[in-house]
């Protein structure tokens, strides 16, 4: 079995939780639910993206900077005009501990690309239900927009190219594992922000 099959598999309930914590997908979805959960993403992302930043990704043919959210997740914050908000977000301790396991840092790479997937369908969702896209408070879900399959498919020839040397499924496994349950966390904690809306 690929790495790719045994993250799925070993991920699955995992995700589901993760999912229904996100809980974007609600028919009665409103500005100020999205403006707060969104700014749960940044809080996330901002703390994560650093961790994995100290990673020699181009050894792995891996394009790190490119493949940065944070840049989407701020222009969607000012878009919102809650950038303010987002500054006040305290440090947070429910990271995954990659403890510069780059096995770890894959397996949460796997989450993190993984969600682009899950942003295409949110993407359309948020136009919908609140008129929103990539200019104007959508960006961070329309990812890599029409590229997202393809970027999802090279990510894994990366993913399994590593896993095939690295010869540690259990560690990619457990640095995906820790990361959904970590973004869960994430969005399971209640944090008063004074939205001006």
């Amino acid at each position: 079995m690929s790495i790719m099959q045994r993250l799925k598999e070993a991920t699955r309930k995992q995700h589901e939780e993760l999912e229904q914590a996100v809980d974007l997908m609600s028919e009665t979805l409103s500005i100020e639910d999205y403006k707060s959960k969104l700014l749960k993403f940044y809080r996330f992302y901002s703390f994560i993206e650093p961790r994995l930043a100290s990673f020699e990704w181009d050894l792995f043919g891996y394009d790190f900077p490119k493949r940065r959210k944070l840049p989407l997740l701020l222009k969607d914050l000012q878009s919102l005009d809650i950038m303010n908000e987002a500054k006040k977000l305290e440090g947070w301790e429910g990271l995954p501990d990659l403890n510069g396991s780059i096995g770890k840092a894959f397996g949460c790479l796997y989450v993190l690309e993984g969600a682009n997937l899950g942003g295409q369908v949110i993407s359309r969702h948020l136009k919908l239900r609140l008129g929103l896209d990539e200019s104007n408070g959508a960006a961070f879900f329309s990812g890599y927009g029409k590229e997202t399959a393809t970027a999802w498919k090279e990510f894994g020839i990366i993913l399994e190219n590593f896993a095939s040397e690295y010869q540690n499924d259990e560690e990619i496994i457990s640095g995906a594992n820790e990361t959904f349950e970590g973004f869960a966390r994430c969005f399971r904690e209640t944090y008063v922000l004074d939205l001006k809306i």
